[in-house]
């Protein structure tokens, strides 16, 4: 099983023994794991849980990338490499290392020996960006529309949704987020 179905196990009432048994989440509502508006609540949950190593390594191990485990967002990119940090694994696509900004002093994890954090690089964070996109397409606008409108390239949005070797960027310029962001999502007219 890899993907929900692992991460669900977890919360099987059916499954007592072992270490899920002893798992703080198991006196909470499972959705909670893998609804975004409650991922801070789950996250709070995990920090005090005894077991957190054993699910985390689990996550890890599977390649998890949805819900909350271990107190990381298995979905972000940058939490799945906090989590290995925390195990004391290292990651098999690269060496990630922990940095204190030389401009606002804020640890940032990076992979390229960056000094400077992405905000001070002034970047932010990608994935509100990618959701007001959907957004967008949902009403019917397309992404080369998109890109077109903000001054994007076609093959920059393309990454912003494809990234590398199947990784997402984690960042985009805030110049770009703030202009596409800046457009409105139309109402969807009934039909």
């Amino acid at each position: 099983m890899t993907g929900f179905n692992v991460n669900k196990v977890a919360f099987d009432s059916e499954v007592t023994a072992g270490w899920q048994g002893r798992g703080a989440c198991r006196q909470h509502d499972p959705d909670m794991w893998f609804a975004p508006a409650l991922a801070p609540d789950a996250k709070r949950i995990c920090q005090g849980c005894p077991v957190w190593r054993l699910c985390g390594a689990e996550a890890d191990d599977a390649d998890e990338r949805i819900g909350i485990r271990a107190g990381f967002d298995m979905s972000r990119r940058a939490e799945r490499t906090r989590l290995r940090i925390a195990l004391g694994r290292v990651s098999p696509k690269a060496e990630y290392l922990e940095f204190t900004c030389g401009d606002c002093g804020g640890v940032f994890i990076t992979r390229r020996g960056y000094r400077i954090c992405p905000t001070c690089r002034g970047l932010v964070d990608a994935g509100p960006v990618r959701d007001h996109i959907l957004a967008l397409n949902a009403a019917d606008i397309p992404r080369t529309q998109i890109a077109a409108q903000v001054g994007m390239s076609k093959h920059s949005m393309w990454h912003l949704f494809t990234g590398k070797k199947g990784e997402l960027p984690l960042h985009v310029s805030k110049e770009i987020a703030d202009r596409i962001c800046a457009i409105p999502v139309p109402a969807r007219v009934a039909s």
